[in-house]
């Protein structure tokens, strides 16, 4: 993707339209998923449109999607990307999803994979746990009363998490 056109979306109000998609549409997987892969393109290294999707409660409309569609393989994909984007250098949204349940759904999201046999879904959900975690004591917290660390051992033996465990008690 090209990340002018990413910001060029932004300025035109899509981050918006997309979260506003996402809230109207909460039973509709297809539009979920296909929602949350956009919104996870325009987060892509683009401080403005993390900003702009915070902003527009994305955090709290994906946490939905994945609570309301918790059995659903490509739309835990996306949930978990598009989470990660908002996550990974933003401290202020890492506690707001922590707050607002990403833990618990991202835990789930490990455990389904790992009985769904896919792994992809269980890495990426491991990532965004670990961004979810680190340097996080309240979300530390929650993943450990989520038991975390268990979903990914097992996630880890059917070789589908490249987390390590220290990685996780860190």
């Amino acid at each position: 993707h090209n990340a002018e056109n990413m910001s060029r979306a932004g300025n035109a109000g899509a981050v918006e339209a997309v979260v506003a998609a996402l809230r109207c549409h909460t039973e509709n997987c297809a539009m979920q998923e296909l929602a949350c892969g956009v919104l996870c393109l325009l987060t892509s290294l683009n401080a403005g449109n993390i900003t702009r999707a915070g902003n527009a409660n994305a955090i709290e409309a994906i946490v939905l999607a994945m609570r309301t569609h918790a059995d659903e393989t490509g739309l835990l994909l996306n949930a978990c990307r598009g989470l990660c984007n908002l996550i990974s250098h933003d401290a202020d949204n890492v506690s707001l999803a922590g707050t607002v349940g990403a833990v618990d759904v991202v835990v789930a999201a490990i455990r389904f994979g790992y009985h769904a046999s896919n792994a992809l879904v269980q890495d990426t959900a491991c990532v965004t746990l670990f961004h979810l975690t680190i340097g996080n004591e309240e979300n530390k917290r929650r993943a450990d009363d989520a038991s975390a660390i268990e979903a990914v051992i097992g996630a880890m033996r059917g070789g589908g998490c490249a987390i390590s465990q220290g990685e996780m008690r860190a």
